[in-house]
């Protein structure tokens, strides 16, 4: 199973309706994939490439900003102490509000494949621990493909988010 990368984009006002809901079932529900009939992407699924497309874009630098942001936010629901929050893994729940997506947008567009590429170091990733730990150096290029294939997901979700002004919240389960 492992832990799964999610990002969801939500209006302000879903924001603040999450982050008022004091019970787990209630967080569930509000975090509960929605579809829209206009080809929106308000959900992306990153699999168990959260952490490795977060060493791509950052190195082992955790307060690169905004690029730190893309995937671990910049706020933490309940604060930084409840990384076990409601179940979900270490990362508890984080999100962006809309202003922070819009940045993160502006330099996700900006940074290529090739970027992402010379960013791949094996090595490295085993080294610091990157999850899923000891695919890096033993799968290579196929570890990186897997990589870049939701790379472009991620930043069209971003684009989409950006221009309908929306908050994303992400989470690992």
């Amino acid at each position: 199973m492992g832990m799964i990368g999610h990002l969801q984009a939500v209006t302000i006002n879903e924001l603040a309706e999450f982050l008022s809901c004091a019970n787990e079932e209630g967080i569930k529900s509000l975090l509960t994939p929605k579809y829209t009939q206009d080809n929106n992407i308000d959900y992306l699924y990153l699999d168990k490439t959260w952490h490795g497309l977060h060493f791509l874009l950052n190195g082992d630098k955790e307060d690169s900003e905004p690029l730190s942001w893309v995937i671990f936010g910049n706020h933490s629901v309940g604060g930084d102490e409840n990384q076990l929050l409601y179940g979900y893994s270490w990362i508890g729940l984080r999100y962006l509000l809309p202003d922070e997506v819009a940045k993160v947008t502006e330099v996700l567009s900006s940074i290529t494949a090739k970027d992402l590429t010379a960013n791949f170091l094996p090595e490295a990733m085993e080294e610091v621990l990157v999850y899923p730990i000891g695919i890096w150096v033993r799968d290579g290029i196929e570890a990186l493909n897997y990589l870049l294939m939701y790379y472009d997901n991620l930043v069209n979700f971003y684009k989409q988010a950006a221009s309908r002004e929306k908050a994303v919240i992400m989470y690992v389960d």
